[in-house]
């Protein structure tokens, strides 16, 4: 799936599907343990639906949430119990990064990964990609790109957000 992305602090979320399943769905999320979706534009938009945080219409198949998809979130999810490491990563549309590796100590604690890989640009210091695997096999990974910063302006799923891409 591709995303359209909007965050602004503390926790507030709009993300646009432009492409996959569920393409022209709106998740909004305020920090609380609702969602409000909504598909369409225009008329359409209209309609909503509120539905809870973990529900399986707002969840990934591996029940990741929308929560869990703020850079604040991501990077203190590597503070968890474990061993970090880190080593020059890949050039991701040539941008060199820093891959930092956490094998967590409670993988059922870490939704089955036995490994998860962060790779940060070297020159803005963005997460580009989040790869998780469980033991060999590549299970979830999360392509960034097209990262603006807009100072003063509310999560909008209609003004340029950035791009974000998961499977």
């Amino acid at each position: 799936m591709t995303f359209d992305y909007r965050f602004s602090k503390p926790s507030n979320l709009a993300i646009r599907v432009v492409a996959g399943a569920n393409k022209g769905a709106t998740l909004v999320w305020d920090g609380s343990s609702t969602v409000v979706v909504k598909r369409g534009s225009g008329f359409l938009s209209l309609f909503r639906r509120t539905v809870s945080l973990d529900d399986p219409l707002v969840a990934t198949i591996r029940g990741s949430t929308v929560s869990q998809l703020s850079f604040g979130a991501i990077l203190a999810h590597s503070r968890q119990p474990g061993v970090l490491s880190e080593r020059r990563g890949e050039v991701i549309n040539g941008v060199a990064t820093e891959a930092v590796t956490l094998i967590p100590t409670h993988p059922s604690a870490d939704a089955n990964l036995t490994r998860e890989v962060i790779e940060i640009s070297t020159t803005t210091h963005f997460p580009l990609r989040i790869l998780g695997y469980e033991g060999p096999t590549l299970v979830r990974k999360i392509d960034i790109a097209d990262v603006r910063l807009v100072h003063g302006a509310a999560p909008s799923p209609t003004t340029a957000p950035p791009s974000q891409s998961a499977q």
